[in-house]
């Protein structure tokens, strides 16, 4: 126990507690959380039925089955749902004990594989950089990816396996590291194919490296990577042998991977705590980017000037994390339309997996560079390398939480959720149902609650003479005998495996309009017997884990092999510079909860039950069930609003966004039945949505400006709802202004300069040429220069003026018609204004005259400058002839 409490281990509890701090109090609500979490009631289904493993769901789908764990790696499921039982039958406890146990395996697991190449001191910044990337926060976070985090926790661990199988050249760390190979396998797929190669590869180049035992350590390389995939092969033979009988490539192609890259370089927007839908890019962190580039460029002159073996791993380890990275980005896309078996992964973001871990070792290997005289600001530039990690880490450690998981999950509750959320088969998509399904069914009479449903419940209809011998929910025998040939349906899907047979004969099993098994019986008597059982690929997966997994329980018993010199040589600190670093994490720890989290800052934004700090509140937006708790505009072109229901809506509302021009004229309405991607009746009380615009379209001409009006209507309804605060009875709020300003600015060569300042809010800098008249119309265009956001939508007047100073004719209007008022103008824009109006005056010699009033009150702006005439200016002369 002694030995335990180490300042290594104070820093590995301390990065882990700044990951973990999310999870002490309600469950975070993630997108992939209920998929994740309703699994419990699968398995716990399972066990009731004295099965321990099923490939096949009876009750997922609304009750017609789902071949879910035959392609999906169930280790995250059955993990979480022992934690379920260990915590006394409470989920939502459990889902966050698991969730902080997968963080403490990645921040030791990191530790101890960094630890064996660079020393503590190294081996904690390489954990804190991993622990604290962005992209593994976001899995654990707002993916809520229990399979995914669980995946990226067993990385380090293989690795520091492998290491210390090339060490111990050990048949029992053989068995070991084998068995963690095998884990990444069983909990995620993509994760899995991707930390393979770079595994494989770098096992090869340590082995290389090494001019003793070299054979030895390609032989365990080799025997370590066969008996892993061994262990896996009932399960991963079928996942991807038979993934053709799913709908998984028609749900697949409905995604545009190239809308899915990464934002690699991308530092996070400004957020709110705990919002759903918050701005999070994909990305490892600039801080572990940063420090992996200057490791790339510092190992190769290591390795270039005395040969060093740590050296030429990390270079390595670069390389393959910023391959990976480069793959993630918009750049690559070339090789992704060269090697379309990439597309397969949908998302090129998934492969940040590979820089995330691998890069990760470069700040440890620069922290194994700092001299035994560590001087102060080196531990000043590491605190400051801390807290910039942690800062872009923080607004993926505001997640939304949830209060709605049932504390027992129940398979009526899975089924819910299915519904609710379109999560067929409790996966994104339902994309591992059967490739018969044509389209999602409704519930089934035989609709799951408490218990499996035994597959002779799921028959449509019976025989007159029947008698049942056996029913399960994955077998059902019975005796039946009729005189004319009978089909039977059944409530269940079809999917390979399902097997027919009559007196003991194979029987093809049909399938009916409505997309259901049907069993056909022949006249007579006859025994028959239906039951889900294997595939040739399920047998052969079966025995070869069967075989592995007897040779690997050998290998553990065989002592052979004796401790070796280090694979690759680091360099250690002494344990008084690791006592440094663990204070300084304190430090951190106690900055993020006692000051980042407390207050707004330029990362985060903090809010109340009814406000968010900096972002304007609509001056009415109660819609009844839904409130408007704020709206702001971002980069002139992007409106988002925050929605929260203050209760469970109980029906799906779509948001009406209508733009109005400056004449208050509505130009456009936009729908939206998804607000945050997400159906309103699937909110939960006291949520806030983040529900983001953009307007291309009306965007597209420049300069140009709409007023943006935020209404509520029900799905299938178009009366709006009335706003309940708004004493005019109102059916929309106001929610901000949106633009595109002028491409460049607009005073040419032929513009005639002009000085007139009104007021020091608008000038008046010239003439685009100098009026003329065409076909008695007056044309000229003003050219005006913004000096500072005004909040008046000013309308422009132009007189003509005969030689006595009198008024002949006028022109009133808003500059650019409207199209984009004064209220939109940014300081230091320049806007053309091209004005005309057909003319009846006589012929003569005339002046224009122009000033600037609010429309509302009819106040003129004041006016200095050449030609000022106190709340008005001479522009010009004009000549009018021919009426």
């Amino acid at each position: 126990m002694k030995k335990l409490l180490t300042w290594p281990t104070a820093c590995v509890l301390l990065i882990t507690a700044v990951s973990a701090l999310p999870l002490f109090g309600q469950p975070v609500k993630g997108d992939d959380l209920l998929l994740h979490y309703y699994r419990i009631a699968v398995v716990n289904a399972f066990w009731e039925e004295g099965v321990f493993f099923s490939r096949w769901a009876p009750d997922l789908l609304f009750g017609y089955g789902s071949p879910l764990f035959n392609f999906y790696p169930p280790l995250s499921a059955y993990l979480l749902t022992i934690f379920y039982w260990l915590v006394g039958a409470n989920g939502p406890v459990a889902l966050n004990v698991f969730s902080i146990v997968v963080l403490l395996l990645t921040s030791s697991g990191m530790y101890l594989a960094a630890s064996k190449l660079f020393g503590s001191f190294g081996g904690v910044l390489s954990t804190a950089v991993y622990c604290w990337s962005p992209f593994l926060l976001l899995q654990t976070y707002s993916r809520s990816s229990l399979s995914n985090a669980l995946a990226l926790a067993l990385f380090p661990w293989a690795f520091w396996a492998l290491l210390m199988l090339y060490e111990r050249l050990s048949w029992r760390w053989l068995a070991g590291t084998a068995v963690l190979v095998s884990s990444i396998f069983l909990s995620h797929v993509v994760s899995s194919t991707l930390f393979i190669a770079p595994f494989i590869f770098m096992g090869g180049v340590m082995a290389l490296l090494e001019p003793v035992d070299r054979k030895r350590r390609l032989s365990l390389l080799a025997g370590t990577i066969t008996a892993g995939l061994g262990l896996s092969a009932f399960f991963m033979l079928p996942a991807f042998g038979e993934i053709e009988s799913t709908k998984y490539a028609e749900e697949a192609a409905r995604v545009d991977y190239t809308e899915f890259f990464a934002d690699a370089w991308r530092w996070p927007e400004q957020s709110v705590s705990g919002v759903s839908n918050a701005p999070l890019p994909k990305t490892v962190g600039l801080v572990q980017q940063w420090a992996a580039f200057v490791a790339l460029i510092g190992t190769s002159i290591v390795w270039w000037r005395n040969r060093n073996k740590t050296a030429l791993v990390v270079w390595f380890c670069m390389v393959i994390g910023f391959s990976g990275l480069f793959l993630t980005m918009a750049v690559s896309n070339f090789v992704w339309e060269a090697f379309t078996p990439l597309q397969g992964v949908q998302f090129p973001w998934r492969l940040l997996d590979i820089p995330v871990f691998w890069l990760a070792f470069g700040l440890g290997w620069l922290g194994s560079l700092l001299q035994f005289e560590t001087h102060w600001w080196e531990y000043g530039a590491i605190f400051v390398l801390l807290a910039i990690m942690v800062g872009n880490a923080t607004p993926f450690l505001s997640p939304p939480t949830t209060a709605v998981l049932e504390k027992r999950p129940l398979l009526s509750d899975a089924s819910r959720v299915e519904q609710q959320f379109g999560i067929y088969g409790l996966t994104a998509w339902g994309e591992y149902s059967s490739s018969t399904v044509d389209s999602w069914p409704r519930l089934s009479k035989t609709v799951p609650t408490d218990r499996l449903v035994s597959l002779a419940e799921k028959m449509q209809e019976r025989p007159n003479a029947f008698q049942l011998i056996k029913s399960t929910p994955w077998e059902l025998r019975f005796h039946t005998t009729n005189a004319q040939p009978i089909e039977l349906p059944m409530l269940v899907h079809f999917f390979p495996g399902w097997q027919l047979t009559i007196d003991g004969q194979p029987a093809r099993i049909g399938i009916n309009a409505a997309e259901l098994m049907v069993l056909t019986i022949p006249s007579g008597s006859h025994s028959v017997s239906l039951a889900f059982g294997q595939t040739p690929l399920r047998a052969i997966g079966n025995g070869v884990t069967l075989v592995t997994l007897v040779v690997v329980m050998g290998l553990t018993a065989v002592n052979w092999g004796a401790a070796q010199t280090d694979a690759v040589s680091t360099n250690r600190l002494p344990v008084d510079t690791v006592q440094v670093l663990a204070i300084l994490l304190g430090v951190v720890l106690m900055m993020k909860v006692g000051v980042i989290d407390q207050i707004t800052t330029p990362l985060l934004r903090q809010r109340t039950a009814t406000q968010i700090e900096s972002i304007p509140q609509p001056t009415a937006r109660d819609f009844g069930e839904i409130a408007l708790l704020g709206s702001e505009v971002v980069d002139d072109e992007i409106l988002v609003l925050y929605w929260q229901a203050k209760q469970v809506p109980t029906e799906s509302y779509r948001v009406v966004l209508t733009l109005l021009d400056g004449r208050g004229v509505p130009v456009k309405e936009i729908r939206n039945l998804h607000p945050g991607f997400n159906r309103t009746s699937t909110w939960e009380a006291g949520q806030v949505i983040r529900d983001v615009y953009t307007f291309p379209e009306a965007l597209e001409q420049a300069p140009v400006a709409y007023d943006v009006l935020v209404s509520l209507e029900p799905e299938f309804s178009e009366e709006r709802l009335p706003l309940q605060d708004s004493p005019e009875s109102a059916d929309a709020t106001w929610a901000g202004l949106v633009k595109r300003g002028p491409d460049e600015a607009v005073f040419g060569e032929t513009a005639v300069s002009q000085n007139a300042n009104f007021n020091n809010q608008i000038s008046l800098i010239g003439l685009d040429r100098e009026p003329t008249v065409v076909d008695n119309t007056i044309q000229f265009g003003l050219i005006w220069q913004s000096e500072r956001r005004v909040d008046i939508n000013y309308t422009v007047f132009v007189h003509l003026l005969d030689e006595n100073n009198e008024i002949v004719e006028q022109s009133d209007g808003q500059p650019t018609e409207g199209i984009y008022p004064t209220a939109a103008w940014a300081p230091n824009e320049q806007i053309l204004d091209r004005r005309h109006w057909v003319t009846s005056a006589p012929s003569g010699n005339y002046r224009l005259q122009i000033g600037l009033y609010d429309l509302q009150t009819g106040v003129r702006l004041p006016v200095t400058g050449e030609g000022a005439l106190g709340d008005r200016v001479i522009i010009s002369q004009i000549v009018i002839n021919g009426n």
